[in-house]
């Protein structure tokens, strides 16, 4: 994003980042399947990816620029392990 984009100082950013996209490398329809302990449940994923079931991530695409996130909860009933 460059609000009022000027090339005199933004420019070679401009085309650093394009070179980058253009060149980086990149896996085409990538899955991920997420390991939990008993005890603990997945409660949210954020990212761009497609879900299916509870612990598998489908993505179109994947490249080292992204990131995936999840949120791990216990599961009601579950006591803490005290260490």
């Amino acid at each position: 994003y460059y609000p009022q984009f000027n090339y005199q100082q933004q420019g070679e950013k401009v085309q650093q980042e394009i070179v980058h996209t253009m060149t980086r490398e990149m896996g085409w329809e990538a899955v991920m399947r997420i390991r939990i302990s008993r005890g603990w449940k997945l409660s949210q994923y954020y990212g761009h990816h497609q879900r299916r079931g509870q612990d598998l991530l489908v993505m179109p695409s994947c490249t080292s620029d992204q990131t995936f996130t999840v949120v791990a909860e216990m599961d009601e009933g579950t006591v803490p392990d005290p260490v």
